[in-house]
């Protein structure tokens, strides 16, 4: 009898111990898994908010007029908790299904109660942006106009928070206003081109600032432009250097003739900054061509046979 319960009880103490080692795995994965959800911030255990966005961009820098973010375009968010420096919590990515609006492609940011800094960038298309790594990007390319927003010490307080993102022109654009001068030579334009400095990896799109980092290098890549009308359009990576650019145009006189021609870029004395729009007069008789001194101005609304810019 004392045999057959010293044997009872061992039996209980092992199943008893199997059942504590398997609560203690499933409590430990558990626990792993919430952090790596979390990212080391206890996000599973507090009430969480979601968060809408409300994105825009700001099309004049002057007045702060604003236009709906274009339907169809790709947005990616950046979450940090509000820490100088940290990394940020996760970065999930939402798309402009219709004008100003931005839907998550999975799951929509939910946080707790706090003060978060949200920064958000778009390449104004349905591609990617470019992924960031220590809060820089890989390399960048010409032609292509690079939005950013950022919104610091953000509060999140109560289901239903929005945010509004006010994205802003990260790269330079260069704006050609073209005209005839004493005759009506100039008839239409077809197409041009533009010299810019090849996009290199020294040229880095900054996550906190919205800066893309400007490059000493020559003008040696040819790219098409936007043409609208008698407006001519380009987007290039900031640069600086010495060399001189060129614009050259195909177009069609007053006889229905088609001829090209050139002129050179007067540059900036700082060169092509990030963020600023650089726009220029053209005046075009048969024997001259007459360009004006750069003016830095809002980024211009352009619709035309190559690019979109707004």
């Amino acid at each position: 009898m004392n045999k057959r319960k010293i044997r009872l009880s061992y039996i209980f103490n092992i199943i008893m111990g199997f059942h504590l080692s398997l609560s203690s795995c499933v409590k430990s994965e558990w626990i792993i898994d919430d952090i790596r959800e979390s990212q080391n911030y206890e996000l599973s255990n507090a009430v969480k908010n979601i968060v809408y966005f409300n994105p825009r961009i700001e099309s004049n820098f002057i007045t702060r007029t604003l236009t709906p973010f274009p339907a169809g375009c790709y947005v990616k968010i950046f979450v940090f908790a509000d820490t100088e420096g940290s990394q940020s919590m996760f970065s999930p990515l939402y798309e402009s299904l219709k004008a100003g609006t931005l839907t998550p492609t999975q799951n929509a940011i939910a946080l707790p109660t706090g003060e978060y800094d949200f920064y958000a960038v778009s390449i104004k298309s349905d591609s990617l942006p470019p992924p960031f790594e220590q809060n820089y990007s890989s390399s960048l390319s010409n032609n292509v106009d690079y939005l950013w927003s950022g919104v610091k010490n953000h509060a999140v307080g109560t289901s239903g928070t929005t945010i509004d993102l006010t994205f802003s022109h990260t790269a330079s654009q260069l704006v050609f206003n073209i005209s005839n001068g004493s005759t009506n030579y100039l008839k239409s334009i077809k197409s041009a081109t533009m010299n810019v400095a090849k996009a290199t990896d020294l040229s880095k799109w900054n996550l906190l600032t919205g800066e893309i980092s400007q490059v000493n290098a020559a003008p040696v890549v040819s790219q098409s432009m936007d043409v609208d009308d008698f407006v001519l359009s380009g987007i290039c990576l900031p640069y600086i250097n010495d060399s001189t650019s060129v614009v050259t145009v195909s177009a069609i006189n007053d006889k229905s003739t088609a001829f090209s021609f050139s002129f050179n870029i007067p540059q900036p004395s700082n060169g092509f900054e990030s963020g600023n729009s650089y726009q220029y007069d053209v005046i075009v008789d048969p024997d001259i061509i007459y360009v004006s001194q750069v003016m830095v101005a809002p980024w211009k609304e352009v619709t035309g046979n190559n690019i979109y810019i707004k």
